[in-house]
């Protein structure tokens, strides 16, 4: 594992020249290497970025065993296949940057490592070529199709019609909408702004060979694992819109929400119940704000000392994903749904992601708020899903997608 080091700033004596550039200097150029893959990440309510880099040809593995895996960060489909591989980017050149300085490790050796050597070197060169390589931005171009909102809102109704039906408790469609220019769009600066607007959210930027770049600003834990063996993990569900001045204790929920989220817990609880897990601590729901939104939440925390199930994350990421959040109940049903009426292939959307190992601490959230860019097409995807149940409207579904897409939106727009 990595050990938890002094860190110094990047002028330090050692400390390679590479370092010497700003955050979106160095990130540009590592985004701009093919032979690098790339995770960039800021947890909920710090300040710290933390910079991930391996030039391994291939970082896909086959199964996730989270006690098993090295330091590094795993970044999960929705449905896993050749297509799109579970990846795990170990821990080769590992950084962190805050307030606007680097920290980095004080002792000497570590940059006489081959591969941190290697990945210094190589960011080092393409520094040299980078002026000749930048070329003018163009505008975003949103596209919106007439028949969006429409086609929405019918799989909505289709949605319900299961449900009532009973063949389903919950299920979640999702839409995209299609960005043009999107290789133009400056990501660490974009990365910075997003980070700095959600500070609750779990902000990251990915970057694996063969599947573009993905961004995105999620509110959601999948399930965490501490230094000290505190297992944790989250049901978050409901939504609707932040008013400004709204005091979170005296917001007002209706009863689909409520419903919804109910749901989502029970769902967790059904998991601990499958694996006779029974001492847990459950803690909401109660209203939490992400960005221009709301949501009801869960907490559930297992001291995997007590119940001697130090298994417990790969055996809870195994039953979890996809949660009944970003897919619906009963589960697999819910997933061939999903796959036969959306229309577009969900990829890595409300898949999960985070560091694994580092320092001890493992951190996984659930891919929501998100946005692909394919650099091949120039193209990118924004995601957005709605909670449907027997008490939804079409329209207020429609309303929730577009408010929870105006979360990279506003920043990216900027």
């Amino acid at each position: 594992m990595i050990e938890t080091s002094n860190i110094i700033p990047a002028e330090g004596l050692g400390t390679p020249a590479v370092l010497s550039y700003d955050l979106s200097k160095f990130l540009n150029i590592a985004l701009h290497r093919d032979d690098l893959n790339i995770a960039v990440w800021r947890l909920p309510e710090q300040e710290k970025y933390r910079i991930l880099i391996n030039d391994d040809s291939d970082t896909s593995i086959y199964n996730v065993d989270l006690e098993k895996l090295e330091d590094g960060f795993l970044f999960h489909p929705f449905c896993k296949g050749a297509k799109h591989p579970i990846h795990f980017i170990k821990a080769g050149l590992y950084l962190e940057y805050e307030r606007n300085r680097w920290k980095t490790d004080d002792d000497n050796d570590y940059y006489d490592r081959p591969i941190v050597n290697r990945i210094l070197n190589r960011i080092e060169e393409t520094e040299k070529e980078w002026p000749v390589q930048q070329h003018k931005r163009q505008e975003l171009i949103i596209h919106r199709g007439s028949d969006d909102k429409i086609n929405y809102e019918n799989l909505v109704r289709k949605s319900i019609d299961q449900i009532e039906n009973e063949q389903y408790r919950k299920l979640v469609p999702a839409r995209c909408l299609y960005i043009e220019h999107a290789k133009h769009i400056d990501f660490p600066a974009t990365f910075e702004a997003t980070a700095k607007k959600y500070p609750s959210a779990f902000v990251s930027l990915i970057k694996v060979k063969n599947q573009g770049i993905w961004f995105g600003a999620s509110p959601e834990y999948l399930l965490g694992i501490d230094a000290d063996g505190i297992f944790y993990t989250t049901a978050l569900a409901g939504t609707q819109i932040f008013k400004e001045d709204t005091a979170l204790c005296d917001v007002a929920w209706k009863q689909k929400e409520i419903e919804e989220q109910a749901l989502v817990s029970r769902f967790i609880i059904d998991c601990f119940k499958e694996i006779r897990l029974r001492e847990f601590d459950e803690i909401g729901p109660r209203t939490i704000r992400a960005g221009n939104l709301l949501h009801l939440k869960t907490d559930y925390t297992v001291d995997l000392n007590k119940v001697h199930f130090p298994q417990l994350g790969t055996v809870m990421a195994e039953l979890l994903h996809p949660t009944s959040a970003v897919c619906g109940m009963p589960k697999e049903e819910a997933i061939q749904f999903l796959i036969d009426n959306e229309g577009f292939d969900r990829a890595y959307y409300s898949g999960y992601l985070g560091p694994v190992n580092l320092h001890g601490n493992t951190s996984l959230f659930v891919n929501l708020r998100t946005m692909h860019v394919d650099l091949h097409t120039n193209m990118a995807r924004l995601f957005a899903g709605a909670g449907v149940t027997i008490d939804s409207y079409p329209e207020k579904e429609w309303q929730e997608t577009e408010a929870k897409m105006q979360t990279l939106l506003q920043v990216i727009k900027s």
